[in-house]
């Protein structure tokens, strides 16, 4: 009689540098990427929140955002000034989680105008 064991193995959600609040500047009206580099057994699930919100809640964004590659990226389309926050990519699975926040600077057209005057 043989018996079988099944097992799984599980590694927490880990996303790398973490303990990193990455700086993002993005030019108003274009497109801004935001790479959550998750891993983890199970293949964890990705929050993203804006200033400690989750995001699909903050409608102020909500028509020009998307998540792509299975939520691992973040779409921010036509930035405005008054976008800039703190986003979080949260990464969770059965085994743990693990957060990683961003800070969104915008450069609006006058801030540009000053940066070319130099």
């Amino acid at each position: 009689m043989y018996s079988y064991i099944h097992v799984c193995l599980l590694v927490p959600a880990t996303i790398t540098n973490s303990d990193i609040v990455d700086v993002v500047e993005g030019i108003e009206n274009h497109t801004v990427y935001l790479v959550c580099p998750a891993d983890g057994t199970p293949r964890p699930s990705i929050l993203w929140l804006r200033d400690d919100v989750p995001l699909l809640m903050a409608d102020v964004m909500v028509d020009r955002v998307r998540e792509l590659s299975n939520g691992r990226q973040l779409e921010l389309r036509q930035v405005r000034v008054d976008d800039e926050a703190v986003f979080q990519c949260r990464a969770t699975n059965v085994a743990g989680q693990q957060s990683k926040r961003f800070r969104l600077r915008v450069l609006g057209n006058a801030c540009l105008r000053r940066l070319v005057n130099r």
